[in-house]
């Protein structure tokens, strides 16, 4: 669908490792007790373009030391121990048994450790690293390795140097409800784990993936999906929101995923509320209050939120997740030419806060059409016609249009024929017939104006329009008489001239000029007579 980079979807882990070898990129390695690095940087295909107005903190979990005795070196064997026998390793404690695992919180370092291996092989080790996450940003004191604020659009990537050997974490504490940063249409990332040490892959690069939820709101018409058409006041319009949700690794650490659809129709369209219909990854959820439950923002209905209060019941076993919505509105006499609607998604973006990001609105358009019609004789307007419009040539009563107004100004109402609407022209001589789609119609004269001949035949009246099929603007727009031309038309209006000739007088029968006629037809015949009967006496009188 769309003139639109609409696609952007929620934060993914970025690079995590546990207590093995890191899976990264070796910059330069420190001495055994020296000091190392982590870089972090964006993945070439993040939706973030830019560190600007983000947040990370960088903690150190454990000391270690390995084998490794230079910066070539490879390093076999890892040796952990805590840096904080206090409220930092009743973090990590915490963390592993709301991971799944269960541990003394007095075993040595070692027995963490394994537990942490455990993690691994359950890939659970999001799951670990947001704990801690919610753990170190809520109820802890303890104080990051460093901090790095990015403040400008150059700043795609940050070395945090200077490292002990040890296993760290990089947490993201970007306020994503800043409107200042203006990062509420954000998501942070989950927490990152990685190790530091001499040797080869000692000083790992981290590659923060970021990537947003999107909606894609689409009309469905004859089965297929487009971004914008037509439809006459009355018809029913069906509508579908797609959403890429993200991946169920990602929703892993959030207690609660929440998902809500936020739809605004336009007050041309009715929502037909018992039409509301919603999947995951295909599967129809129930409305029930587990599900999803909508709320309504006004009494017309125009505004309303579908509502999933944790997406991860309903998410698959991994991957990505993708969540529709279906509902149905009817045009109502109320719909102007062009009705904009438009819908986003709200959903959980920090596994630590009950922080929601926002999606950016996608729009569809729905329009109708106002048929003008001009009475002339050709050079001036004509008052006193009367129309009717049908949907076929034969005129069938059940295809007659019944509209609502007068006076020249109508609006589609139906096509039952139970009571079809005489159109009359103002006083201008013009008609206005609104709310129609495109297709064929057939117009009739039913009178004429006084003086005039009536249309012995209906006229074809056909509307045809094409769409852009990324942005759901009208393209072409015409309006074309029988077998004429197409003449175009603008702004959701198409209009067309009917022409009547004036009749001719022709001979009557009674009234005085007959009766002249009949008197000097017979004084020509008597003067025929007397000259003939004169004529005879002359010759005989020879």
């Amino acid at each position: 669908m769309k003139a639109k980079f609409k696609k952007v979807m929620a934060s993914l882990l970025s690079a995590m490792m546990v207590f093995t070898m890191c899976v990264a990129t070796s910059v330069q390695a420190a001495g055994n007790g020296g000091t190392g690095q982590i870089t972090l940087k964006l993945q070439e295909s993040t939706a973030i373009q830019n560190f600007n107005g983000r947040t990370f903190e960088l903690y150190q979990l454990f000391d270690l030391t390995t084998d490794a005795t230079s910066l070539d070196g490879v390093a076999k064997n890892f040796s952990y121990t805590f840096i904080d026998d206090g409220e930092l390793k009743q973090a990590i404690h915490t963390a592993i048994e709301h991971s799944g695992q269960t541990l003394d919180l007095n075993e040595n370092a070692s027995a963490y450790v394994d537990k942490l291996r455990e993690i691994e092989k359950d890939k659970k080790t999001t799951t670990f690293a947001n704990e801690l996450h919610k753990l170190i940003k809520n109820k802890l004191s303890v104080i990051p390795v460093e901090t790095y604020n990015g403040s400008t659009n150059e700043d795609t990537s940050h070395v945090f140097s200077n490292l002990k050997e040890g296993y760290y974490v990089v947490i993201e504490t970007t306020d994503t409800n800043d409107t200042v940063s203006k990062k509420e249409n954000t998501t942070t990332s989950v927490a990152m784990l990685t190790n530091v040490y001499v040797g080869q892959n000692g000083n790992p690069t981290i590659e923060l993936k970021a990537t947003l939820p999107t909606i894609d709101k689409k009309i469905i018409k004859d089965g297929a999906e487009v971004e914008g058409t037509d439809y006459k006041v009355g018809e029913t319009v069906s509508f579908k929101l797609t959403a890429t949700a993200p991946t169920t690794e990602y929703m892993a650490p959030f207690t609660e995923y929440k998902f809500n659809f936020v739809d605004t129709l336009s007050t041309g369209l009715t929502l037909n509320k018992e039409s509301i219909k919603v999947k995951v990854n295909d599967e129809t959820l129930l409305k029930i209050v587990s599900d999803y439950v909508v709320e309504y923002d006004d009494e017309a209905n125009q505004k309303f939120t579908v509502k999933i209060p944790n997406l991860k019941l309903h998410a698959a076993e991994s991957g990505a997740n993708t969540v529709t919505v279906e509902y149905t509105a009817t045009i109502n006499k109320d719909a102007a030419r062009i009705e904009n609607n438009k819908a986003h998604i709200e959903y959980s973006n920090n596994p630590s806060t009950n922080d929601k990001g926002t999606s950016i609105d996608d729009e569809v358009k729905v329009y109708n059409f106002e048929l003008d019609i001009n009475k002339t004789d050709g050079q001036n307007s004509l008052t006193g016609a009367k129309f009717k419009l049908y949907l076929d040539e034969n005129g069938r009563v059940g295809n007659a249009i019944t509209a609502t107004g007068t006076n020249g100004d109508y609006t589609y109402e139906k096509a039952d024929g139970l009571q079809p609407t005489e159109f009359d022209v103002n006083e201008s001589g013009a008609l206005k017939i609104k709310g129609l789609s495109q297709g064929v119609y057939w117009l009739e004269e039913t009178k004429a104006p006084d003086g005039y001949n009536k249309l012995t035949e209906k006229i074809k009246v056909t509307i045809s329009a094409t769409y852009n099929e990324t942005t759901g603007e009208i393209e072409t727009l015409t309006i074309k008489q029988n077998d004429g031309s197409q003449v175009r038309g603008s702004d959701q209006v198409v209009s067309m001239t009917v022409v009547n000739k004036s009749g001719t007088i022709l001979p009557s029968t009674g009234g005085m000029g007959t009766t002249i006629l009949y008197i000097a037809g017979i004084l020509a015949m008597a003067g025929g007579v007397c000259y003939f009967v004169m004529d005879k006496k002359k010759r005989a009188q020879k």
